[in-house]
This record gives structure tokens, C-alpha cells and sequence, in this order.
């Protein structure tokens, strides 16, 4: 019996504590406003909590977070929902508290501030609010609308919206505030949030954008400025305050700069510096060097200096005076100095004012020469003779070029040059026999110090040239040495030994030791005993195209001459002739075509040029002719004809 009695006990506390859990509640916790809210007055919002689901609650309102609490509902139902119409006054410290009527241990508040603004509700940003464009350095208005008093704070992103960086910390509330305009940037949004009720916050609804607001005008690309001239390099730009200039050299991978601070007015004169390059401007804000703009091209600078006499080719006789030209930008002075076959310049005039022109006595000794001309205030920038001039010992003639040792080649272009007083004519004489008998290449041409001659045969080891004045004071000079005058042997390149070349078929002679004069091409079918001409002259360029002839022959030779002055003649290795092959394909044997139908007779060749097609229909026995001539192409479309036949 007592043991009955214990375990009755055990099992009616058991149940007991299932039913103490069975009615335990959970806590409550409010979900909205929970912090961070905005709830304008007039407004209907829902209070929303969590927990306890029995009985009723009784809703409170703080409105100086959490010190003192004033009953919104003192007893409504505990359903986790309960609309309100928010009244004020507005406070920026709101909080929520929630009793249950049954248990009033069991409470929950908001777990931070929520904002109860005025009735009108919200912070709008108006402008920029999408899609603008605004220059840097320009004065723009930034607006918004905004309920109450106070102050805002103004900040902008870069990157969307990504990143923000603060414009205005603290101004009022009052809808504008006039900024001016720092960048660039291509995604920018303006953020505005009131200081007294920091949920009141509004983006840009979308991106704007922030342009440099610096145009370089010029220069702006391709335009070429001459060194120490005088240019005005010009931009646009929005604002007030100074502008720094510079200046790259390599195309906008560095810059040097010119003007360090000006005023932003639009232009400023330079005079150009060397060295001569190719070059970019890039101007830019000097409180905002983000805002900047380069030139849009390269443009470039020149050496504004240019050698006019002595160019090249002239001769000077030494003790003569003569006069040195130039062209160069702007004042000051030049110096002017002088290379003698060659070497290093050396200074013979050390400042002369650039006025285009000076006189200079010629000092020995004979040689070749250059003269440079440079800009004393900026060395960088300069220029010589674009060829050599000479330098000579008396008023008469002197043999420069050929004078000994050269080796030209028959065909190729040449010049001979020499010195002595200009002016009048000259004869130019030619020996291949070292001054025995002389040849006249030109009877009279202008005596300017030089000549083209297209050189000819025939060879010789033993060539001078002589220049014989034709006009006071008569003088004359030949070469001090002999020179050479050779030819490029004539070489056989195509055919080449083994080729197969079929007959009526187009193929391309070729050989080497082109130039001047003519050659004519000749053909042995036996190996070299007989000869038959089939070019008779074509001019000796390299190449000649030949339609193949017959008959064919395994003991072809193609031989090439040398014609009036061209010596030589080659011969190629020998190579074949042959017909070629004609290989009937369709019809073959066995095929049947119906009279009147469409057909096709195919071949394969290895020729050019026509071929008959012929029709027997009595097993060869006869022919009749189809086609007399048709390209030998491979194929000929055929509408067959009677009588009926099966051989």
C-alpha cells in the first residue's frame, strides 16, 4: 500500500510540472519601431511585438528615450499587432514599451530611438538627382526638401554610392545650399541627412556626373611650333583662382612644368622651348588638380632653325667670301659652327645676330664640310647642312668623285663630282684604258659641281674621268686614280635542271645580272648542238614570259646573251619538254545516254591551250568532230545527237 501511495505521488508531480511548462510564456520583444524609424505625426503605422500570445498588453511611449513613458493603449488585445495614428509632438527619441496586463513582470521596449517627425515627412534630394552633368570648378546649387528646422549635413560619393566623403558637416536646413563644384567623376550621388533626426536621410535617385571643366584649346593637336617662337596656349575653364601649365615631351607620359600658377583667364604666352619633340599641354586647377584637361593630340615642337646655304653640293674655295643663310623663329642670335669630313663641329662664329645671314672668309684646309647653326639661348635647338659641301684649294677644277679605287657596277646610277669656281659649263670625258683615249659621256652640262651617269660597259679596270671647264677660266682635272667598272654576270635562274615543262603552257624565264641594255633568249632541243632564237631582244629586266613549243625533247637548254654593250651569256641546266598527258575520263566506256539529254565530257590534262573533241560510233573506226576548238579546260557540256550507236 505505501508503495501504491508513493507512485501516485511521483505521477501527479509529474504531471504538475507539465502543466507549469505547458503555461509558461515566452518573453516579449518588440519588432517595430525597434530604432532607427521615422513616424511622422498623423501617420498610420503598425506596432508590432512577439512573445506572449494570452491576455492583454498594455503600450507606452517614451519620447525622451526611455526616462519617462506616457500610456498609448493602456489595454489591448495581445495579438503581436496594434495600428496606431502617431501623434506628437515630434521627438527624435522615441521608444515603445509593452506591458502583459497579466503578468506585469513580463514587459519589452524598443531596443533604440525611433524618430516622430512633423507632418510633413520625409528628405527628398531634388537636385542633382540623376543624369546631370556638372563641370569642375563651376558654382552649382544643391537642393532638397526636408521637414522642420535644424541642420544637415551634405556628403557626396564618387562611386555610387559605395564610398562618401563629407561636403557641408553642418548647414541649414533651409532646401539649397550652393557648392562649388570639385572632381571629376562619372558616378556621383549627394546625400542629405538631418542632424536632429538622423533616419531623415535621401541618395540622388541616380548617378550624375562631374567633368573636368578644363578644355585645352590650343594646342590641341598637330600643330607644329617652332622653337624660341612665340605662341599662346589657350583653354577654357569654369571657376576663379590659378591654373598650372605643363608640358610633356614623350607623347603625355611625363610632363615638365611651364607656369607653376597663372590666372585662370583663358590664355597664356609662351615663348617655345627645346629640345624639338613631340608634345601634349595639360592645364589644371591649381586648388583642384583633379580638374585637368590635355591636349586632345600630340603636336610638336621643332628646331625653328633651318640650314639654307651651304646646303650640299656646293664648292668653296678656300680665301673666297662667302655667305652663310639660315631661317630661324624669333630674336636673339645664333652661333654658327663648322665639321670637316666628318668630325666633331667647332665654332666659328660665336654669336651672330639671327638676322638669316653672314659672311665667313673660307679657312683651309681642303676637305668636305657641314655648317651648324644654334640657338645660343637654347642649345637644343639647331641644324646643318643636309649634306656635306667642299672646301677646295684653287678657283680651278678638282676631280672629287670617282677619284681612284671605286668599283661600279654597269647599270647602276652614279655620281660624279667635283670642285672648283661655279658658274659656265663643263665636259665630262670617260677612259677605260687609263687616260689613252677618252669617250665623251657629256659634252657640255652645267658646271654645279655634280652629275648623274647611269654607268656603261664595257668593263674595264682601268677607268678615269675627266671635267674640263668649257668657260673662262679654262681649267681641267681627271681622276688621280683609276677606278673599276664591272658587270653582274648573267646567271640562268629558271629553268632549272629536271623541270618538266609542258608544251602550251605559259612559263617565266628568269636571270640575274639585270641592269641596262638588252639580251635575247635562246633554245637547244639536243642538248646544246643546235640553237633556235625565240626572244630575239627583251630588255634585261629578269624576266621573260614564253609559251612552251614543241616538239618535246629530255635535252632542253634555255641560253641567255648579253646584247650591244652587255657583256656575258649563261646557259641553264637541262630540262624537259614534254606534250603533257590527255586523260579521258567521261564517257569511259559502258555509260548509256538517251539523244537529246545533257550531258558532260570530262578530261584531265596537263596542258593549256584548245583541244578538239571528236565522235566515233563505230568503234573508232571513223570520227566526226564535236567540238573543233574549245578551251582545254576539262570539261565540255554536250546534248547528245543521233543516230543511236553502242560503239
Amino acid at each position: 500500500m505505501t508503495h501504491f501511495v508513493r507512485r501516485t505521488i511521483q505521477v501527479v508531480a509529474a504531471l504538475a510540472v507539465l502543466a507549469g511548462v505547458a503555461h509558461a510564456q515566452t518573453p516579449l520583444s518588440i519588432l517595430t519601431p525597434n530604432g532607427g524609424e521615422v513616424w511622422p505625426v498623423g501617420a498610420r503605422r503598425d506596432i508590432v511585438w512577439s512573445g506572449a500570445t494570452r491576455g492583454n498588453v498594455r503600450i507606452e511611449l517614451s519620447r525622451d528615450s526611455g526616462l519617462t513613458f506616457e500610456s498609448i493603449f493602456s489595454n489591448v488585445r495581445n495579438d503581436e499587432v496594434q495600428v496606431w495614428e502617431v501623434d506628437g509632438p515630434p521627438s527624435a527619441h522615441c521608444r515603445l514599451r509593452l506591458t502583459l496586463l497579466d503578468d506585469p513582470t513580463i514587459t519589452a521596449e524598443s531596443a533604440a530611438d525611433f524618430t516622430i517627425a512633423d507632418t510633413i515627412v520625409g528628405m527628398t534630394v531634388t537636385n542633382p538627382n540623376g543624369g546631370e552633368t556638372w563641370e569642375g570648378g563651376s558654382e552649382r546649387l544643391i537642393t532638397w526638401s526636408a521637414p522642420g528646422d535644424g541642420n544637415v549635413r551634405i556628403e557626396l560619393s564618387r562611386d555610387g554610392g559605395v564610398s562618401w566623403e563629407t561636403l557641408f558637416a553642418e548647414t541649414p536646413n533651409d532646401g539649397m545650399e550652393p557648392w562649388t563644384v570639385r572632381g571629376p567623376a562619372l558616378a556621383c550621388r549627394i546625400r542629405v541627412t538631418h542632424l536632429d533626426v538622423p533616419g531623415l536621410s535621401d541618395v540622388s535617385d541616380g548617378d550624375f556626373s562631374i567633368t573636368s571643366g578644363v578644355v585645352v584649346t590650343a594646342p590641341n593637336g598637330g600643330e607644329t611650333w617652332e622653337g624660341l617662337s612665340q605662341q599662346l596656349i589657350t583653354w577654357v575653364a569654369r571657376g576663379d583662382g590659378d591654373v598650372k601649365i605643363e608640358l610633356s615631351r614623350d607623347g603625355g607620359l611625363t610632363y615638365e612644368t611651364l607656369f607653376a600658377s597663372t590666372p585662370n583667364d583663358g590664355s597664356e604666352p609662351w615663348t617655345v622651348t627645346g629640345p624639338p619633340a613631340t608634345c601634349r599641354i595639360r592645364i589644371s586647377h591649381v586648388d583642384d588638380p583633379a580638374l585637368e584637361d590635355e591636349s586632345d593630340g600630340d603636336f610638336f615642337i621643332s628646331s625653328g632653325v633651318t640650314v639654307t646655304a651651304p646646303a650640299g653640293g656646293e664648292v668653296w674655295v678656300i680665301g673666297s667670301q662667302q655667305q652663310i643663310t639660315w631661317t630661324a623663329a624669333g630674336v636673339g642670335d645664333v652661333s654658327i659652327a663648322l665639321s670637316r669630313n666628318g668630325e666633331p663641329f667647332q665654332t666659328i662664329i660665336d654669336r651672330t645676330p639671327n638676322d638669316g645671314a653672314e659672311f665667313w672668309t673660307v679657312a683651309g684646309p681642303v676637305s668636305t664640310a657641314r655648317i651648324l647653326i644654334t640657338r645660343p639661348d637654347d642649345p637644343t635647338l639647331s641644324s646643318e647642312s643636309r649634306d656635306d659641301f667642299f672646301i677646295t684649294q684653287t678657283p680651278g677644277v678638282t676631280v672629287i668623285e670617282p677619284n681612284g679605287t671605286e668599283v661600279w657596277t654597269v647599270g647602276s646610277r652614279q655620281f660624279i663630282r667635283w670642285a672648283g669656281v661655279q658658274g659656265g659649263r663643263v665636259s665630262i670625258d670617260l677612259s677605260r684604258d687609263a687616260g689613252l683615249t677618252w669617250e665623251t659621256l657629256f659634252a657640255s652640262t652645267s658646271n654645279d659641281g655634280i652629275q648623274a651617269w647611269v654607268v656603261t660597259g664595257p668593263e674595264s679596270q682601268d677607268v678615269m674621268i675627266r671635267v674640263t671647264r668649257l668657260t673662262p677660266p679654262f681649267a681641267s682635272d681627271t681622276s688621280d686614280a683609276t677606278l673599276e667598272i664591272t658587270t653582274q654576270p648573267l646567271t640562268v635562274i629558271a629553268p632549272q635542271g629536271g623541270d618538266d615543262w609542258v608544251v602550251g603552257t605559259q612559263q617565266l624565264i628568269r636571270w640575274g645580272g639585270t641592269g641596262v641594255g638588252a639580251v635575247g633568249i635562246d633554245l637547244s632541243r639536243d642538248s646544246g648542238d643546235h640553237w633556235e632564237t625565240i626572244i630575239p631582244r627583251t630588255p634585261n629586266d629578269g624576266a621573260q614570259f614564253w609559251t612552251v613549243t614543241g616538239p618535246p625533247t629530255f635535252g632542253a637548254l634555255i641560253r641567255v646573251v648579253g646584247l650591244d654593250d652587255l657583256p656575258g651569256i649563261d646557259f641553264s641546266d637541262p630540262f624537259t619538254i614534254s606534250s603533257g598527258t590527255l586523260d579521258l575520263s567521261q564517257p569511259n566506256g559502258g555509260e548509256r545516254w538517251a539523244i537529246g539529254t545533257a550531258q558532260g565530257i570530262t578530261w584531265s590534262t596537263t596542258t593549256g591551250g584548245t583541244v578538239s573533241i571528236e565522235l566515233s560510233r563505230d568503234g573508232g573506226d571513223t570520227w566526226e568532230t564535236l567540238f573543233a576548238n574549245t578551251p582545254n579546260d576539262g570539261s565540255q557540256p554536250w546534248t547528245v545527237s543521233g543516230p543511236a550507236c553502242s560503239s
